[in-house]
């Protein structure tokens, strides 16, 4: 270690030792900082000697006053920050949200049974869990559980849980544009009369996106709305109106004919009227339905009609008509869904056909992500694409192109 050196004075002799150049002010500032760090005691301002526990006793009370102060500061600029407010501190306790599930299936489903199967839960859970629900907001929810008839309170709850979870839809739908990667799932739900257009329509976006993952699911129209307000599924194929909160982009146009077999004696009838065909055995899907809707439309004039056969199945019924056992009210794009199918014929029935145009749905208050508007995009296009080039039967070579080459055509385009 180099040894300190001396100042020097301006004769030359060696000035005081280093230690000694502080003054006597900072000297006595050392021996206060060094006595305080082995315990001993610290002369006051007013010449009494304070205590280190006393020292620390008034350093910490300072802390707490500046802590409310900022505390109070803050709930001033924040408007009073809800964290704050111990009455709502009981919505964060554990397991309120399982609470909320429970209680929102069992009004959507209608029963405490159904709720558990559709939870994969026990009965008995379910039931601890509403109970639960109804304690820890201290009101009651349930007039009665056997039907479930809820109490204003309980209605104000059910509300709750359906703005709760589109906000957690909306939020989650936000979240994945700043993911690396798409969502790996797309659940599409089509009408029955669109069962077999519906993969032509999906064509392009899967050649597109070939890393999003598509599930098409195929149902009736009441189904499909239940599973619209249940929030299952991202997209919606409707082939009539709905009166929904939701956004709709139009898609191709259908066409709804009474069909009957090459053998049926209106075959080759023009100008059928309405009147004689309601004396025909009728063929037709399940209520619920909205081929059935439309059909009830049809006869609506004459007072309705009698079903002599009521299938859920497009091509039963076609199978069935070919038969020959009545007519039916079927979509031209189900009927073009066989080519080789010629036992099939439209007949020509005043005021008809029925248009329509398939309407592509969504909830109106669910962020589009990016993956979503590219799958918006390629529909509506793929369904102009069909549309214009194989639905509206333009004449090729001096003849119409039947209904039956359709499909043939739109699959090999």
């Amino acid at each position: 270690m180099r040894p300190l050196r001396h100042a020097m004075r301006k004769d030359g002799t060696p000035g005081p030792e280093p230690g000694l150049l502080r003054s006597r002010g900072s000297q006595r500032g050392v021996a206060r900082r060094k006595g305080r760090q082995f315990g001993e005691d610290d002369p006051g301002p007013a010449g009494r000697r304070t205590s280190v526990s006393e020292t620390f006793a008034a350093g910490s009370a300072a802390m707490q006053q500046s802590a409310r102060q900022s505390r109070s500061v803050n709930r001033h600029r924040r408007g009073d920050f809800v964290m704050l407010d111990r009455r709502l501190r009981r919505y964060l306790r554990h397991g309120m949200l399982p609470q909320l599930a429970a209680f929102e299936a069992v009004v959507r489903l209608g029963g405490f049974t159904r709720a558990a199967e559709a939870l994969h839960l026990a009965q008995p859970t379910v039931s601890l869990l509403v109970k639960k629900l109804g304690e820890a907001l201290g009101v009651v929810l349930f007039e009665s559980t056997a039907p479930v008839r809820l109490t204003p309170a309980g209605q104000e709850t059910y509300r709750f849980c359906q703005d709760f979870y589109e906000r957690c839809s909306t939020f989650d739908q936000r979240l994945a544009q700043f993911k690396n990667s798409p969502p790996d799932t797309l659940r599409i739900v089509a009408c029955t009369a669109a069962e077999s257009i519906a993969p032509l329509l999906l064509d392009s976006f899967c050649s597109l996106h070939p890393e999003v993952r598509l599930v098409l699911s195929v149902a009736n129209r009441e189904t499909m709305l239940e599973r619209f307000h249940a929030r299952t599924d991202d997209f919606y194929i409707f082939g009539a109106p709905v009166a929904l909160d939701a956004s709709f982009h139009p898609l191709q146009e259908d066409e709804l004919h009474f069909y009957a077999s090459v053998a049926h004696p209106y075959a080759r009838r023009r100008g059928l009227r309405l009147e004689a065909l309601a004396r025909e055995p009728i063929l037709g899907r399940e209520p619920g339905s909205a081929s059935r809707t439309a059909l009830e439309e049809v006869f609506a004039p004459l007072g309705g009609c009698s079903l002599r056969l009521e299938m859920d199945d497009d091509a039963t019924i076609k199978r069935a008509v070919a038969a020959g056992l009545g007519v039916a009210l079927l979509s031209r794009y189900a009927v073009a869904e066989n080519p080789r199918h010629d036992a099939l014929v439209p007949l020509k029935v005043e005021g008809l056909p029925l248009k329509r145009r398939w309407q592509l749905v969504h909830r109106a208050q669910d962020a589009r992500s990016p993956v979503a508007e590219a799958f918006i995009a390629a529909l509506t296009a793929k369904a102009r694409q069909l549309e214009e080039r194989y639905f509206n039967t333009p004449a090729v070579a001096g003849r119409r192109i039947p209904h039956a080459e359709v499909l043939t055509r739109a699959g090999s385009g």
